[in-house]
């Protein structure tokens, strides 16, 4: 059960991160700023996100029996952060404005 919780945490903040980048690219951005724009504003609520769990599961490691889960999930969730950071705007950079473009285009009109 922590397991799906962490990864549900993690999913939803990239995808929260990613989702902010196509609106910024909507607004007229150039890629660049539209991830640095979409990091700045999506840093607080994630971080909020993690420290709220990891408060969470500091509670727990005083219990013999979940201590060994509380740490997992507390590093898990550490490093995932760091990651959700730093890797999911590297990875928009790296896929390219082309190719953002057309997805928030397709995002702004779908077709029908």
């Amino acid at each position: 059960m922590t397991i799906f919780r962490g990864a549900r945490i993690i999913v939803r903040n990239s995808i929260l991160l990613v989702d902010t980048t196509l609106l910024n690219l909507n607004a007229g951005k150039n890629m660049y700023d539209a991830v640095i724009s979409a990091a700045m504003s999506r840093t607080r609520p994630i971080l909020i996100t993690a420290a709220s769990t990891m408060v969470g599961a500091v509670i727990i490691l005083a219990d013999p029996i979940f201590g060994g889960i509380a740490v997992s999930l507390l590093f898990g969730l550490f490093v995932s952060t760091v990651l959700t950071l730093v890797v999911v705007p590297l990875g928009c950079l790296s896929i390219g404005e082309e190719t953002f473009r057309k997805v928030a285009q397709a995002q702004a009109c779908p077709a029908g």
